[in-house]
C-alpha cells in the first residue's frame, strides 16, 4: 500500500514538474480530435412510417376470395424495398442519374444506397419503418419518402397485373379442361355402345345362363341317345322269314334294354305290345315301320341342332363372363379419368370465380391498404458523428496522451534522479550537493508556471465551449423537434 502511495505521489511530483509538456500534449491531443471531429462528414437520417392496414373486406370474402396475408405483404415490403430496380426507378425520379458518368458509377451509388437503408417492423401494430442515411439532409428526406410511394405505386400496378394475368390464365385452363372432359365422355359413351351386351349383363345372371343351357343340353343329349337308340332297333337286320316288329315291340325291346320288366315303362310298353298283337296292330293303327324310322331321324336332327344352339349359348355366355372382368375395369379406368378431369374442371371454375372477386379486390385495392402516416422530415442533428461525445472522449484522451508522455519522456530520460542512481555505474557517492535556487529563478519559474496554467485553462475553457455549444444545439434542436411532434 505504501509502495503504491508512494508511486502516485511520485507521479503527481512528475507531472507538476512537467506542466508544460502535459499541458502542451493534452491541449494538442484534444485539439486534433475536435479538428477531426468536425472534419467528418455529417450523416443525416430520414424515417418514413408506412401503416399497412388490413380492410374488413379481407374477412367478409375469407373463402371465396384470394387476397395475399399481412405476413407476405411485408415481406414482400422488405425485400421489394432494397431492389435495385426500384431504387434506380426513385434515384431517376430525383434526377440523381444525371451525375453518372457510366454504368459503373450508376451500380456502385446503387449499391451504398442498399447498405444506408434500415427497415424495420412491427407486425403486430402493422408499422414499417423506413430509415434512409445521407450527407445530404434534403436528399435523405426526399428519398426516404420518394422510396415509399414509388414502392406503393409499383406494388400497387403490380399486383393488379398478377390478378389480370391469374384470371386469363385460369379462363384458358377452364377452356382446355373442358374439352378434355367432353372427350372423355365421347370416349365413354362409345365403349358403352361398344361393349354394351356385356355391361348391360350380371354375373349372377351369366352363371344361371350357363347352368341352364348345359342342364338343357344335357337333356337333349339323353333325348337323341334315346331315340338314337330306338333307332338303332328299327334299322337292325332282322332274321328271315320273321315279320317286322310292330312299333309296341319295338319301343318294348328299347326299354327292356334299359330297365328290368318290373320298371312302370317296361310294364307299360310289354301291356301296350300285347294290345298290338291282339288286334293285329302291323299295319292299321301306327304308320309303317319306315315312316318310323323316317320320323326318328327327323327327330334326331332336330334334337342335334337344338344342341348346337345350347352349345352356341354356352360358349357366348362364357365369352362374356370372361371378358366382363376387363370390360369393367377398362370402363372404371375411363370413368375414373373423366372424375378426375370433372374434378380439376370444378376447381379451375371454383379459381376462377375467387379471382374475378381478387381481380376487383386488387383493382379497388380493398384487401390491404398501405398508407405512409409519417413521411420524413428535414433532419437537423445528424445522427453520425456524435460531435459531443467525441469531444468528451478526446477531452479524457487528451488528459491520458498527456500523462501517457511525461511518463514515457521520464522513463527513457538519461538524467540522474537519485544518488541511488549512481549505484547501477559502480560509484561510490562522496557527498550531494544540494540544488541551490535563487529567489530570482523561483519567481521565474513560478511566472512561467503561471502562464502555462493560464494558457492551458483558457484554451481548455474554449475546447469546453465548443462541446458546450454542440450540446447546446443538439439540445434545443432536440427540444424543438419534440415540440413539434408532441
Amino acid at each position: 500500500m505504501n509502495n503504491i502511495l508512494a508511486q502516485i505521489d511520485y507521479f503527481k511530483k512528475l507531472i507538476n514538474s512537467q506542466k508544460l509538456m502535459f499541458t502542451v500534449v493534452a491541449l494538442l491531443t484534444m485539439s486534433l480530435v475536435t479538428v477531426v471531429n468536425y472534419l467528418i462528414p455529417a450523416k443525416y437520417e430520414a424515417s418514413t412510417t408506412i401503416f399497412i392496414e388490413q380492410n374488413i373486406i379481407t374477412d367478409l370474402v375469407k373463402g371465396i376470395a384470394i387476397t395475399s396475408s399481412m405476413q407476405s405483404k411485408i415481406k414482400n415490403l422488405t425485400g421489394s424495398l432494397t431492389s435495385r430496380s426500384l431504387l434506380l426507378d426513385v434515384v431517376k425520379t430525383l434526377d440523381k442519374d444525371l451525375a453518372f458518368s457510366s454504368d459503373a458509377d450508376q451500380e456502385n451509388y446503387i449499391k451504398s444506397i442498399q447498405k444506408r437503408i434500415t427497415i424495420s417492423l412491427n407486425e403486430k401494430q402493422g408499422l414499417l419503418v423506413l430509415t434512409f442515411r445521407d450527407h445530404d439532409p434534403k436528399f435523405a428526406r426526399d428519398f426516404a419518402n420518394a422510396l415509399a410511394r414509388t414502392y406503393i405505386e409499383q406494388n400497387t400496378s403490380s399486383k393488379r397485373l398478377e390478378s389480370i394475368e391469374a384470371a386469363s390464365f385460369l379462363a384458358n385452363q377452364i377452356e382446355t379442361f373442358k374439352k378434355r372432359l367432353d372427350s372423355a365422355d365421347a370416349t365413354i359413351n362409345a365403349f358403352k355402345s361398344e361393349k354394351g351386351l356385356i355391361l348391360s349383363s350380371d354375373e349372377t345372371y351369366l352363371r344361371g345362363e350357363i347352368r341352364a343351357a348345359e342342364h338343357k343340353l344335357e337333356e337333349l343329349s339323353i333325348r337323341r341317345a334315346d331315340l338314337e337308340a330306338k333307332l338303332t332297333i328299327l334299322t337292325a337286320p332282322k332274321a328271315p322269314g320273321k315279320k317286322g316288329d310292330s312299333r309296341s315291340e319295338a319301343e318294348l325291346r328299347h326299354l327292356r334294354s334299359i330297365y328290368t320288366d318290373k320298371h312302370p315303362k317296361v310294364q307299360k310298353a310289354l301291356q301296350a305290345a300285347q294290345a298290338s298283337r291282339s288286334k293285329g296292330e302291323s299295319g292299321s293303327d301306327f304308320t309303317s315301320e319306315k315312316d318310323e324310322i323316317q320320323l326318328l331321324k327327323a327327330e334326331i336332327n332336330t334334337l342335334k341342332t337344338l344342341e348346337e344352339r345350347q352349345v352356341k349359348i354356352i360358349e357366348e355366355n362364357k365369352i362374356l363372363f370372361q371378358e366382363m372382368p376387363h370390360v369393367k375395369s377398362a370402363l372404371a379406368e375411363l370413368i375414373n379419368k373423366k372424375e378426375e378431369e370433372s374434378r380439376i374442371y370444378d376447381q379451375l371454375v371454383t379459381r376462377y370465380g375467387q379471382s374475378e372477386i381478387s381481380k376487383q379486390m386488387e383493382l379497388s385495392d380493398k384487401s390491404v391498404t398501405f398508407r405512409v402516416i409519417d413521411t420524413a422530415l428535414l433532419p437537423e442533428i445528424p445522427v453520425s458523428p456524435n460531435r459531443v461525445a467525441i469531444i468528451i472522449m478526446g477531452i479524457f484522451l487528451g488528459i491520458a496522451t498527456g500523462i501517457g508522455v511525461v511518463i514515457l519522456v521520464d522513463r527513457f530520460s538519461p538524467t540522474l534522479r537519485s544518488p541511488l542512481d549512481i549505484k547501477n555505474f559502480d560509484t561510490h557517492v562522496l557527498a550531494v550537493i544540494p540544488l541551490i535556487v535563487s529567489e530570482h529563478e523561483k519567481q521565474a519559474l513560478r511566472h512561467k508556471d503561471r502562464l502555462v496554467i493560464i494558457a492551458g485553462t483558457a484554451y481548455f475553457a474554449l475546447i469546453l465551449g465548443v462541446l458546450f455549444l454542440e450540446s447546446l444545439r443538439a439540445l434545443h434542436v432536440s427540444t424543438w423537434l419534440t415540440k413539434l411532434t408532441g
